[in-house]
């Protein structure tokens, strides 16, 4: 612990005196980043009243002897899921690189640690409806297998919290539901083997078997699909569009508080209809409608950045803070409000772990940025 004080001091000194390296300043902004209360001291520390205060006190100090005893400590790195692009810092004046670290030590021994409200991320947790009305809660407790009854003794298997359609017998339409509540996700397996994985704040209505010439759901919010190749076209129709494929890979967002229906394609080809308008897109191609517009266009994007989410990650590319708050909201249930409306339109790049408490994600946004997040209980206020 002695040392990793003197580590931490080291570099708050080397930034007081405008001297951090490049690898320096990367382990500060890992450090900052690691926790609110480590953000609060460091602004404490480098406040100038309190800088003055601290000078008077430590004038005396040895500062060459102390420089070669932090010579000869080694640093202590640790590997960060965070990675945000860091603005520069402006020097602020330059003081002994020792005064840091009894200001640091001082602070860590005589102040009472900040109470910092958690805020954890959402969880593979979902509701299922069976075609009787009745619903079962899908959670982490779905490890071991079970099975579920369904229509005409059919069997539904449940097992590593994800739900199976595979080998039913049904020979008729009989539709079930999956449910995934804000700051749930959870994956299924339908009954052709197509693989969906539901996003947070979505829904998915689908046939506990496909009967007939087309195989058809129906989804509210986000999910992607990994559709088993059939002659039978695989159709999913959200309340704006509906997507038709024979076997491919490809994310559907379609969120009804958002003006955008996007499908974003990963391989194979889709086709992507609304009324009498359609467009074909090939991999690394969107497919995107707009509801205040009514228009239906097809984009070059990065598919990575639509589809990070399925990989554990947030990214964004030059998006605006209202846009990725909404998918904060969602994920970690929490409800935003913005003091301004200039704040909505700052723009972040970056990308972020997903299962990271979102006090730490708050913290790296305020950092890269000039807006200011204070957070009461789920309730997160946004201003410049």
């Amino acid at each position: 612990m002695e040392e990793q004080y003197y580590n931490i001091s080291k570099l708050i000194g080397n930034y007081l005196a405008d001297s951090l390296s490049d690898i320096e300043k990367q382990e500060l902004d890992k450090w900052l980043g690691k926790d609110l209360q480590n953000r609060q001291l460091f602004e404490k520390l480098i406040a100038n009243e309190f800088k003055g205060n601290k000078i008077k006190k430590y004038e005396s100090i040895n500062v060459a002897l102390g420089w070669d005893k932090l010579k000869r400590k080694q640093y202590k790195q640790r590997q960060r899921k965070i990675v945000f692009s860091v603005l520069k810092y402006a020097a602020i004046i330059a003081i002994p690189v020792m005064l840091s670290v009894f200001v640091f030590k001082d602070q860590l021994y005589n102040s009472k640690p900040a109470i910092v409200q958690s805020i954890s991320p959402g969880k593979e947790k979902a509701i299922l409806v069976l075609s009787n009305g009745k619903d079962m809660i899908l959670d982490e407790s779905s490890d071991s297998l079970s099975v579920v009854k369904e229509h005409e003794g059919n069997e539904i298997q449940i097992q590593n919290r994800q739900l199976s359609y595979q080998n039913t017998n049904v020979k008729e339409l009989v539709y079930n539901k999956l449910i995934t509540p804000i700051g749930c996700e959870y994956e299924i397996i339908l009954g052709d083997g197509t693989v969906v994985k539901l996003n947070c704040d979505s829904e998915l209505r689908y046939p506990v078997t496909f009967v007939g010439e087309q195989r058809v759901v129906y989804l509210t919010g986000e999910a992607y699909f990994k559709v088993t190749k059939s002659s039978n076209p695989f159709i999913v129709k959200t309340p704006d569009a509906d997507i038709q494929v024979l076997g491919t890979t490809f994310n559907v967002f379609a969120y009804q508080n958002e003006d955008r229906v996007q499908t974003t394609l990963i391989e194979g080809s889709v086709q992507v209809s609304h009324q009498a308008s359609s467009v074909i897109i090939e991999p690394g191609e969107q497919a995107v409608y707009s509801r205040s517009g009514q228009v239906l266009k097809s984009l070059q994007v990065d598919t990575d950045l639509y589809t990070s989410w399925i990989n554990g990650e947030f990214r964004f590319e030059g998006e605006s803070l209202e846009s990725a708050m909404k998918k904060f909201a969602r994920w970690y249930d929490i409800d935003v409000k913005y003091l301004d409306e200039d704040s909505k339109n700052v723009l972040i790049s970056g990308k972020v772990d997903r299962f990271e408490d979102f006090n730490v994600i708050s913290g790296m946004i305020e950092k890269i940025t000039d807006v200011k997040i204070r957070i009461d209980q789920n309730v997160v206020s946004i201003s410049k």
